[in-house]
């Protein structure tokens, strides 16, 4: 599958290397990139943290965030345009205004101006494609439960067995991430197997309208529209 149609989870952009994939993954959130100034305020004593340079560094990333809450029911074209629109040119003041702190960097505000900066092409990515999302949180929510699972087995016995897990958990978690119950999802794509032709597979993908409505969730936890989500964890 091509690594351009991910979204809303694993962000693989253009990368066809997985392993410069998940470097990408890990650079590509801006969670993160927060969590480094959260560091530094937090290592202020409290009396001197309102107005200090580390506090105007979270509040700007905050407005960055709250642009992208309202986002969330866009399709990835309207998104893409509101981004270009309204956060970009606040990211590209952001980093600019970043550049001319002047901050040791054995200190934690030095640290987290050297992450930042290093990973400015990264960060930016964001703004290439709508599909693409701020954080890393729902690739890591995707993957929380194999972390959690491999603890009741331990290993699996083979690489077979680990590839076949993997295969399993993708499924489960494009399911869901399509507004699917997993379950429900996965009998009747057995089911309709060995029913249909090859020019027919299409009609089983998770995102498919032609999929029966005992396969979805709920519509309240479905998503606002209807978009191609992939997690893939091989």
């Amino acid at each position: 599958m091509d690594p351009s149609r991910f979204s809303s989870g694993m962000v693989l952009y253009r990368f066809s290397q997985y392993r410069r994939a998940w470097l990408l993954c890990e650079n590509l959130d801006k969670f993160h990139a927060r969590k480094y100034f959260h560091e530094a305020l937090i290592a202020i004593p409290e009396e001197a943290r309102a107005g200090s340079i580390t506090q105007q560094a979270m509040e700007l990333i905050g407005e960055l965030f709250k642009l992208e809450r309202t986002y969330a029911n866009l399709t990835p074209q309207e998104r893409y345009e509101k981004r270009l629109e309204e956060s970009k040119p606040k990211a590209t003041a952001f980093f600019a205004w970043v550049k001319t702190l002047d901050a040791l960097p054995g200190h934690k505000l030095g640290q987290a101006k050297q992450y930042l900066l290093t990973q400015e092409p990264y960060l930016m990515n964001v703004y290439l494609d709508g599909r693409l999302e701020l954080t890393n949180n729902l690739a890591e929510q995707a993957l929380r439960p194999m972390c959690v699972g491999r603890k009741n087995w331990l290993f699996s016995a083979t690489p077979k067995g680990a590839h076949a897990s993997a295969v399993l958990y993708s499924l489960v978690e494009t399911a869901k991430a399509n507004g699917l119950r997993p379950q429900h999802y996965l009998e009747y794509v057995l089911e309709q197997l060995p029913q249909i032709t090859t020019s027919q597979i299409d009609g089983l993908l998770p995102w498919s309208e032609s999929l029966p409505d005992t396969c979805r969730m709920p519509k309240k936890t479905s998503p606002p529209y209807r978009e191609e989500k992939t997690i893939r964890l091989l």
